[in-house]
């Protein structure tokens, strides 16, 4: 049973980072001409403005109530009054999508009750996540942190004719901010219970007349809200900080080309396992715990992307688009399975992923009066790295043999050998290397004023390879150990632990 609990005045609660939040929002504009006005928010009637939402739902400019999907779209002032810090703050406002965000570096994305169950390399994705156009592969670097956002676009039911096949229960589009050719310079300070923390600063520059610069941070601190009742330390802290670079050269009126830089430094504080068995600190599940997780839980992420779009004005309703993109990340999440402070139950994991991603789509699309098409080709190429690292201790090995009556270790223990206490790792590394190339294509032509017909066309080809890897058992305190006579050694080293492929 995983969750954060605490009792309060006697009764159990469940907190969050910020139950009483205070915003301060510090805008500075170049001149009272050019104030920003906030886009309206979806959901919103036509009186308030409703025609003027434009989208990217199918990879061109459109007003909302002309997208043949259904879609919905969150602006940045909707974004902004929420106060939503990730997809996962949306999830609640959005009929048909649940995001699972518990774990910044393995989140869930459901939509319409469709899902993958897995975050492994192996696998792919029901709802995929584009930002800015780049497709992002893998969990571990789709859940970003909302700072200076344009727009997200959920795109519920299969997409899979414009996005791919990893769309089969939707897409989310998050759109960011581009830079502008106006001095504009903003900052956010939201502040909380819990020594909570959340900064937001942002900076556009116009350089020339052409060319514009655009900078942003977010700086997000939580410290420890739990009570481990045996370290009396805080648990649940957490230590983010993300940013974007972007810079905008307009060399004509018809050609568009943006360069932007994202990063992102996490540092939370693992999951926490809540034991309710005979075992743990309390059957209570609201109740003191603690985690003993050894050298401590965390739950880490680096991610640097780069990405150069160009639009180029060919003719009057015809478009040229390119998008390029170069993605790294590396995740750990290391937190407690048992749920106990008892060395003969002890069970750690953790997820190790190291990935790297090269994504490039070219695409023509014209829009005319009665005639709107697409054509396109992508190339994806992916390499990634992951282990799932499952760490126990010598005691809750040999309490599971005594179970089955073979108390190796205890024999060991009672010859006077320091067995106990030491840990024992076993790990399973895979490594995934993907290709794919795709051709799609998308006609719509306006029958009337009232009916459309559509038609579209997607080719892809994969190609992945697989492997896997289980090396022995890590124990360095057991491979350690000497015994004149061989007792232990013979029967240490008469173990083989190796898992091999088909046995």
């Amino acid at each position: 049973m995983t969750g954060f609990p605490r009792r309060v005045g006697g009764r159990p609660a469940f907190h969050q980072a910020s139950v009483l939040a205070i915003g301060l929002s510090l805008v500075f504009a170049a001149a009272a001409a050019h104030a920003e006005t906030a886009s309206p928010a979806a959901g919103e009637t036509a009186t308030q403005g409703l025609d003027e939402i434009v989208v990217t739902a199918q990879k061109r400019e459109e007003r909302l109530q002309d997208v043949p999907v259904s879609v919905v779209a969150v602006s940045s002032a909707k974004i902004n009054e929420l106060h939503a810090i990730s997809l996962g703050s949306l999830a609640a406002f959005t009929p048909g999508l649940v995001v699972d965000d518990s774990s910044v570096t393995q989140p869930r994305f459901t939509i319409r009750g469709v899902a993958t169950d897995d975050f492994g390399i192996g696998t792919e994705p029901a709802v995929a996540v584009f930002v800015d156009g780049i497709y992002t592969a893998r969990t571990g670097s789709a859940l970003i942190f909302f700072n200076d956002i344009e727009r997200v676009e959920v795109l519920k039911g299969p997409q899979g004719t414009i996005f791919g096949r990893n769309t089969s229960a939707g897409a989310i589009s998050i759109v960011t901010k581009k830079p502008e050719d106006r001095f504009i310079t903003t900052a956010n300070f939201d502040f909380g219970n819990y020594g909570s923390k959340r900064i937001e600063a942002m900076i556009n520059v116009p350089l020339t007349h052409n060319l514009q610069v655009r900078g942003d941070v977010l700086i997000n601190r939580r410290d420890g809200w739990l009570h481990d009742a045996v370290t009396g330390k805080g648990r649940g802290f957490i230590h983010t900080t993300s940013g974007r670079i972007s810079a905008r050269w307009t060399p004509d009126s018809a050609t568009d080309i943006v360069f932007a830089w994202d990063h992102d430094e996490t540092r939370n504080d693992g999951p926490v396992a809540i034991g309710i068995s005979q075992a743990a600190l309390s059957r209570d599940p609201f109740g003191p715990f603690t985690n003993d997780v050894v050298g401590g839980a965390r739950e880490t992420r680096l991610l640097n992307g780069y990405a150069l779009t160009i639009n180029r004005d060919i003719t009057d309703g015809l478009k040229l688009t390119s998008i390029s993109s170069y993605r790294r990340f590396s995740t750990s999440n290391r937190e407690d399975e048992d749920g106990t402070n008892d060395p003969t139950r002890y069970l750690d994991t953790d997820n190790i992923e190291s990935n790297k991603s090269f994504y490039q789509e070219l695409r023509l699309s014209h829009d005319g009066e009665k005639l709107h098409w697409l054509l396109g080709g992508s190339y994806f190429n992916e390499v990634g790295h992951q282990t799932s690292a499952v760490t126990a201790l010598v005691d809750s090995i040999d309490f599971a043999l005594s179970s089955g009556g073979l108390p190796l270790f205890s024999a060991f223990a009672g010859a006077g050998l320091p067995v106990f206490g030491n840990t024992w790792r076993e790990d399973m590394t895979n490594t995934a290397r993907n290709k794919s190339f795709a051709a799609f294509g998308d006609v719509t032509w306006d029958v009337t004023d009232k009916w459309s017909l559509r038609f579209g066309l997607r080719y892809t080809n994969d190609r992945k390879t697989f492997t896997w890897f289980a090396p022995s058992v890590q124990s360095p305190g057991l491979s350690a150990i000497q015994l004149p006579g061989a007792v232990f050694n013979a029967g240490w080293d008469c173990q083989d632990f190796r898992v091999r492929p088909g046995g």
